[in-house]
């Protein structure tokens, strides 16, 4: 089964390994991902992004809180994947708002396959937009 055309990811991951890693694994099957190993106060997503991965347990809290905030904010149609040791640090910050989708919430350590099944499951395709 491929995904749909339009299916982008984008990974923040602060190591090298797990960031490249996860970027070859989407790429091998078909996926587009672009991926950082620093995460931005505000991420700035291609529109055609579908869902953000991010391994918040390497970024100090208060920078993982605000980029989830922003993102949840700007683009509420966009799916986030969270794969951490740690769910409670990230506390209301992935509860339901009412108005973004509700974050996935993946246990550490998560393999590729784990991740990818989430984004086919839950994501919207063209980065929430209707074809």
């Amino acid at each position: 089964m491929s995904p749909p055309p339009s299916l982008e990811v984008i990974v923040y991951a602060r190591h090298a390994e797990t960031l490249d890693g996860l970027e070859a694994y989407f790429r091998d099957a078909g996926v587009r991902s672009t991926g950082s190993h620093a995460l931005p106060p505000t991420p700035q997503l291609p529109s055609s992004a579908a869902a953000v991965v991010l391994f918040p347990d390497d970024f100090p809290a208060p920078e993982v809180l605000s980029s989830i905030s922003a993102l949840r904010t700007s683009r509420p149609a966009v799916l986030l994947v969270v794969v951490t040791g740690s769910p409670q640090r990230l506390g209301a910050a992935l509860e339901p708002d009412g108005r973004s989708l509700q974050p996935v919430l993946l246990p550490k350590p998560a393999f590729g396959w784990n991740i990818l099944d989430a984004v086919r499951l839950h994501a919207p395709v063209n980065g929430g937009r209707r074809s």
